[in-house]
């Protein structure tokens, strides 16, 4: 069994995870567990092996040593950008994962064929949109809230550039 725990390593590493998060990630109370496990120490029950995989994004097959994971795979280049940007979505939860899928699936599908179309998602260059939309005071009565309160709504009507 200190194979699997050699491609759990490799996996981890390759993701760019701490044993830590990892641990997180499966329930564990700390990091020992999985230095054991990578370390061949201990053994890993077979409900686990799934975690792991789902965890590392691989295959119980490549795990349990049944199979190898692609060449194309094994041989893929992750920059340090990509590694950042798979520890993030890791740790985000299930509703912000489905989120991010949704909008590269779209992006995705927007780009394959011509990329050179406007993106669907860009920031915002107006800032007309940080704006109050409504302006309340109680003490409207009083002069200097009275001319805020009409400086206020001016900016609604005409704000600037």
């Amino acid at each position: 069994m200190a194979d699997i725990g050699k491609r759990i390593r490799e996996k981890r590493e390759a993701l760019g995870i701490t044993q830590e998060e990892l641990a997180v990630r499966l329930g564990y109370k700390n990091k020992s567990t999985i230095a054991k496990i990578e370390n061949g120490t201990n053994d890993i029950v077979q409900s686990k092996v799934v975690e792991f995989a789902n965890a590392l994004n691989t295959s119980v097959s490549y795990l349990m040593g049944w199979k190898e994971e692609l060449q194309a795979q094994s041989q893929l280049q992750i920059s340090q950008s990509e590694q950042s940007l798979l520890h993030k979505y890791h740790s985000l939860d299930d509703k912000g994962k489905h989120t991010v899928d949704t909008v590269l699936e779209m992006e995705y599908n927007r780009c394959k064929d011509n990329c050179s179309e406007e993106l669907i998602i860009k920031p915002k260059e107006d800032k007309s949109h940080l704006l109050p939309m409504a302006a309340h005071n109680d003490t409207i009565t009083e002069p200097e809230e009275l001319e805020k309160t009409i400086r206020d709504l001016a900016k609604l009507k005409r704000p600037k550039k």
